[in-house]
């Protein structure tokens, strides 16, 4: 039970986290890059916790959420690169990305796999459709913006990169799924 409400805390974290990230794309406010920073840490310590623990409820999840902190991790780092520069996130849609991504994330830690169907797996991969076609149009946008102004090349870069860390998230979500329900190949996308 207390591995369960540890996974629930660090599903909280991951979504002050997101919240932060997009304040920080937005504003560029260093106080929200700090609240990553400490928010991956606390969730490093947390899942530190959970292992010690001498049995360990649902390794796949746990593995999962320490696969996020690592995304996190690489996030971070794109946004110390930016943190100079202007934003111009109002091409990506990043709300709407965060909001799908947060939904799934907290679908995944809460289901319980033995006594629940497998129409989660329809849910995510139509909400992995969704997250995946803001993602190809605001690329469209992005490009034709960087081809009118070049000098925002580095910030540009830097946001395709952590679309691209959503997706993969993502993609986590519907193959840990999909291992779950006893296909580990995985459905197509």
């Amino acid at each position: 039970m207390k591995n369960q409400e540890e996974m629930v805390l660090i599903t909280k974290g991951i979504e002050n986290i997101a919240l932060s990230i997009e304040s920080f794309l937005n504003l560029r406010n260093s106080n929200d890059l700090k609240i990553v920073e400490n928010e991956i840490f606390v969730i490093e310590k947390r899942l530190d916790e959970i292992l010690k623990g001498s049995q360990i409820e649902n390794k796949l999840k746990i593995k999962f959420l320490e696969n996020i902190k690592d995304k996190l991790n690489d996030i971070l780092l794109y946004l110390e690169k930016i943190k100079e520069k202007e934003p111009v996130t109002y091409f990506f849609a990043f709300e709407k990305m965060t909001e799908i991504l947060i939904k799934n994330i907290n679908r995944f830690i809460e289901y319980d796999f033995e006594n629940s169907s497998k129409d989660i797996i329809e849910i995510v991969k139509k909400d992995y459709k969704t997250l995946y076609k803001i993602k190809e149009s605001s690329e469209r946008v992005i490009i034709t913006y960087l081809l009118e102004k070049p000098s925002n090349m580095k910030e540009v870069l830097a946001l395709l990169n952590i679309k691209e860390i959503y997706i993969s998230i993502m993609e986590n979500i519907i193959c840990a799924i999909d291992y779950c329900f006893g296909e580990p190949n995985g459905n197509s996308i």
